[in-house]
């Protein structure tokens, strides 16, 4: 055998290697015996500030539960993500008409860093209708963001009760009037004509029929938007282990962490130091006079009940 067939034999061996490590890695991402219960919905501000440290209870002559630094400790990967294609949506109302004049916007629709959380499996939390954008736009172009090694049924209850920890107020459903991309009218060429010509679904702010008329032509035609959308459909499909976004939480039950507020640099740093009480054993809460960030309690609930009681 010549050096250089010796030389790609052991590449493939390699490559299949490390494609069999990640395997089972993702496969082990899951935590055992993971319990959702344990990240109360939504979070109480009295429990937010304990919420955020409990995992670290890991002195082994002070007798509580949770005595190791480790078990908490989940993988965290900076600017990670993958072509759009390749991404599954978390939320079931992703909107075409605002999706497709992101696309419009370049800065909007051509991947990159977009400050979204990815889970292990795949899921993108927050930045749907950039993602959205990008398929109709650059489908192969990647979406990255701050991927944490959890799956997305696991990941959920953690992040959503690290959102209400911050204090950032749930998100309601959107206003009426545009299309969501998993409806079966959002793959009618006929209704994406009608979208063009008449600004139907759009908002009209924004609408240009002749700018958006240049723009589907040049990304391929209504006939590429409605693989697109299809493609969108499929993924939708997909998520949740095959359960489809259908079975998704609703809007106010899904998390809200803000980017620009450095909620997610933070929350991954803990979940990486194992801050986060996220595995079993499980600690026990302490209620505290402050939330999580020194507000008043009162500040706090009021803040909160804007979208969900704490009662």
């Amino acid at each position: 055998m010549s050096k250089y067939s010796s030389f790609k034999s052991h590449q493939l061996i390699m490559e299949n290697w490390r494609k069999f490590v990640s395997e089972k890695s993702l496969e082990e991402k899951a935590i055992p015996g993971f319990d959702a219960d344990q990240f109360p919905n939504p979070l109480p501000g009295d429990l937010s500030k304990d919420f955020m440290g409990k995992g670290w209870d890991d002195s082994p002559e002070d007798e509580q539960a949770d005595k190791r630094k480790t078990d908490d400790q989940v993988d965290i990967g900076i600017d990670v993500g993958g072509p759009a294609t390749n991404l599954k949506p978390s939320q079931n109302a992703v909107f075409l008409g605002k999706a497709l004049g992101m696309s419009m916007v370049p800065k909007l629709s051509s991947g990159g860093n977009i400050g979204a959380v990815i889970s292990e499996d795949g899921h993108i939390l927050d930045g749907h209708h950039r993602w959205a954008a990008t398929m109709l736009a650059n489908p192969q172009a990647e979406i990255k963001g701050t991927q944490v090694g959890l799956p997305i049924t696991q990941l959920i209850p953690v992040l959503r009760a690290a959102g209400d920890a911050y204090g950032n107020p749930r998100k309601g459903e959107p206003k009426g009037g545009d299309l969501n991309v998993f409806s079966k009218e959002a793959a009618d060429p006929e209704v994406i004509t009608a979208m063009i010509e008449t600004g139907k679904y759009m908002n009209p702010q924004f609408y240009d029929r002749d700018k958006l008329a240049a723009h589907v032509e040049s990304i391929g035609g209504v006939d590429a938007v409605v693989e697109a959308v299809k493609k969108m459909q499929a993924q939708g499909a997909a998520a949740y282990d095959g359960q489809g976004v259908q079975g998704a939480p609703p809007r106010k039950q899904m998390p809200v962490l803000e980017p620009k507020q450095g909620n997610v640099k933070n929350v991954a740093k803990r979940l990486k130091m194992g801050t986060i009480d996220v595995a079993p054993p499980y600690g026990t809460f302490e209620k505290g006079k402050a939330a999580h960030g020194g507000e008043s309690l009162s500040s706090r609930r009021q803040t909160m009940g804007a979208q969900v009681s704490e009662e």
